[in-house]
């Protein structure tokens, strides 16, 4: 299984750490010079999703950076275009 948690006998596993990759993200915006971040999810209510949005959250709260999150139902792409327009 990738990505997915099992508790079934005998199967291999392979999961990615959400919030850290979502912290390191963070971290290399925050060197770039980035002064205003977005996060774009697809469903807030999804375990990934969550974790990603909360790694990246607390990474740039602890330097001092506001965050922009939108979460759609229908994916990153609508997402992308609600952040985009006014």
């Amino acid at each position: 299984m990738i990505n997915r948690q099992t508790e079934l006998d005998g199967a291999d596993q392979v999961c990615s750490d959400n919030a850290q990759g979502a912290a390191l993200a963070a971290h290399h915006l925050l060197a770039k010079g980035v002064t205003a971040a977005g996060f774009i999810g697809e469903n807030a209510y999804n375990f990934s999703t969550r974790q990603r949005h909360q790694g990246f959250e607390q990474t740039l709260t602890a330097h001092g950076q506001p965050l922009a999150s939108i979460f759609c139902e229908k994916g990153g792409y609508e997402a992308g275009w609600m952040l985009l327009l006014p």
